[in-house]
């Protein structure tokens, strides 16, 4: 099965982060510049923001890094490859944690 990946900054800054071998962090850039791209406009934080509202008026709490990726996703009607259970919190938001084979 092929699929398309979608990728924002937020994502691909805590990816790339963390890499401490150069060539790993390069090849990881590469591969953040072939997925399609959701740019993070003024639209994706004022939605960011208002899912924040919405959860927090419910007790759930998110970080803003995962809270601009669930917007993105919807944005894109993608989903969101995770095992970060927090995502599940977010209605309307397809959350996986596996790539079917």
């Amino acid at each position: 099965m092929g699929y398309e990946f979608y990728s924002c900054g937020v994502v691909m800054l805590e990816v790339c982060r963390g890499i401490r071998v150069r060539r790993h962090y390069e090849a990881a850039r590469q591969d953040f510049a072939v997925m399609c791209w959701v740019p993070t406009t003024e639209k994706i934080w004022s939605e960011a923001t208002d899912l924040a509202r919405k959860l927090a008026a419910r007790g759930v709490t998110m970080q803003l890094a995962d809270l601009v990726i669930a917007v993105s996703a919807l944005s894109a009607d993608a989903a969101v490859l995770t095992l970060d259970s927090d995502f599940r919190q977010v209605p309307e938001l397809q959350v996986i944690d596996k790539l079917d084979e």
